[in-house]
């Protein structure tokens, strides 16, 4: 089914009505507008700059670490349960931006099998990824939900935490070193996928687990300022759709100097 165009002509945009205060009402609420875009843009330029800072800490204290590397293979398993009861129906998905979904929150039509049986199981704290798109990042641990089920082509695997801290190893999955060593490891494939196997023989420097926690958990503190960062400039963002629905319509007046009271 071909889409369908929306083409606007100049003479159809004359007939729009538009609320239209005085000028220098414009002028202050365009100046008010820009407080916002203002405060938008400095708070996006600090994620950004945090954002460089995690990358450099990251890369200095796991990526360099001059601990012994050892195997994935050495703390990780797979894991293959299945959904043999149907009794889980909780359908999720693993993207490169946002960890686990839900089918829904990603695609705009049902895209499970209706007979679940054959999903796989994965539970809190435990790993999956897509083996043909693991090298675009699309591996993730579940955070979000205590268990759920996953198509039977996904690789679900869970630590051992006596061995490795889940939080470093997320980080390490985070880093340029990861991703360029997983991303060969597709290269080398006949069908650019990544099984357990190989994912398995992948090298991580492993410190102390002690050390790893440390480590993990100043890595925790700058992921959580980002994040804290990016839920102000998302309200910012809020706030100013607001205002431009209020302002822009004439629902909202402002008042200007000469109407204000002393």
């Amino acid at each position: 089914m071909g889409s369908t165009r929306l083409e606007f002509s100049i003479h159809a945009v004359r007939d729009f009505l538009v609320a239209l205060p005085p000028l220098p009402e414009q002028r202050r609420i365009a100046a008010l507008l820009r407080t916002w875009d203002t405060a938008i843009t400095a708070i996006e330029k600090l994620i950004a700059a945090k954002d460089r800072h995690y990358s450099c800490e990251l890369s200095r204290l796991v990526s360099r670490d001059k601990s012994p590397r050892a195997h994935v293979g050495a703390f990780a398993e797979e894991v293959s349960a299945r959904n043999r009861g149907g009794n889980e129906a909780r359908v999720l998905s693993v993207t490169n931006s946002r960890g686990f979904v839900l089918p829904k929150d990603q695609f705009e039509r049902r895209v499970a099998s209706a007979d679940l049986s054959n999903y796989k199981v994965v539970r809190r704290g435990q790993y999956a990824y897509n083996p043909s798109r693991i090298n675009v990042g699309s591996i993730a641990r579940l955070d979000g939900w205590s268990h759920g089920v996953l198509s039977p082509m996904y690789v679900v695997f869970r630590l051992d935490e006596a061995k490795v801290d889940s939080d470093f190893f997320l980080h390490w999955l985070s880093s340029h070193e990861a991703r360029q060593r997983i991303s060969n490891r597709a290269q080398g494939s006949v069908r650019e996928t990544v099984s357990f196997s190989e994912f398995a023989e992948l090298t991580i420097p492993l410190p102390a687990t002690v050390q790893q926690t440390k480590i993990a958990l100043y890595l925790n503190t700058l992921r959580e300022e980002i994040k804290l960062l990016g839920q102000s400039v998302t309200a910012l963002k809020t706030q100013k759709r607001g205002l431009m629905q209020k302002l822009l319509t004439g629902q909202w007046r402002l008042p200007m100097p000469d109407q204000e009271t002393v």
